[in-house]
């Protein structure tokens, strides 16, 4: 039963929200085998100043717009597993936040 705490921009309504939320569990189904019903989440919104990150990190520019997942799970899932679920849960929740502020 992974728990997952997404911490999000003030600004996000609540679809964008609920979409990102969505985004995560999807790929945590579909890499990290999470069966569907398993679903374990708190999503907050946050003011500009409690959300810090650096502007650029490893080569990787961030722009103030940052989001924060956390995943936490039982031993037993390798670190390859972990990174191959990371990489499509970041990318499936930030088309999911742009989508929606078309």
């Amino acid at each position: 039963m992974p728990f997952v705490r997404v911490s999000l921009p003030h600004d996000l309504d609540e679809r964008q929200v609920a979409a990102i939320g969505d985004a995560v569990h999807e790929s945590m189904v579909q890499t990290f085998n999470v069966p569907p019903k398993d679903r374990f989440q708190v999503l907050t919104r946050h003011a500009p100043h409690e959300l810090v990150c650096t502007a650029e990190y490893l080569d990787i520019a961030h722009g103030p717009r940052v989001a924060f997942v956390q995943i936490t799970c039982n031993e037993g899932r390798s670190v390859e597993l972990k990174t191959t679920c990371a990489r499509p849960a970041a990318v499936s929740a930030a088309l999911a936040a742009n989508e929606l502020d078309a």
